[in-house]
């Protein structure tokens, strides 16, 4: 995401600012790169004359403009917040629509194709993981929880579950 500023604003100002609030800043050239140690977010910073930038100058379409009369850095370290909160949703939106639960194995490469990822009641023995792995043809990753209490079985031995273990597509 970008920012634009215009130019009125000293860098040192802004940068100083970032520093005093936590923030990691690289200055190149006019661009000013902020990373947020806490949200985890970069962000440019484009400082510009105007709204118009000469030919040499790339803005994307998105921008957010920030006013001389906000609290410019105020206002910079609000908007790193705000991208962190959305990027968190929009990641936990994604991992979930991709997480599907399996009583069976009989679906689980087509799934994988379609770019899922399986959970799945496993009990925990590593010959019978393998032995899982070599009939899908898909990796088991891991294990998310360990020694749970449960009724289900394991998809291929049939033994009690010790484990909700996952699969996935490996690269």
């Amino acid at each position: 995401m970008w920012y634009i500023l215009p130019v009125a604003i000293k860098l040192e100002d802004v940068v100083d600012v970032l520093v005093r609030e936590a923030v990691l800043v690289t200055v190149l050239d006019k661009l000013v790169f902020a990373v947020d140690e806490e949200y985890g977010v970069v962000v440019r910073l484009v400082l510009l004359e105007n709204k118009d930038c000469d030919s040499d100058c790339v803005v994307p379409e998105e921008k957010i403009e920030i006013s001389l009369d906000e609290d410019i850095p105020a206002k910079i370290i609000e908007l790193l917040g705000e991208i962190d909160a959305y990027l968190k949703e929009n990641s936990w939106k994604t991992q979930e629509s991709h997480l599907v639960e399996v009583d069976s194995l009989d679906d689980v490469a087509g799934l994988v194709d379609d770019g899922k990822v399986i959970s799945f009641h496993w009990c925990g023995d590593e010959e019978c993981g393998k032995a899982i792995e070599e009939e899908t043809d898909v990796d088991v990753l891991g294990i998310t929880e360990e020694d749970i209490e449960t009724d289900k079985v394991c998809p291929h031995c049939g033994k009690p579950a010790k484990h909700i273990a996952l699969m996935a597509k490996t690269y």
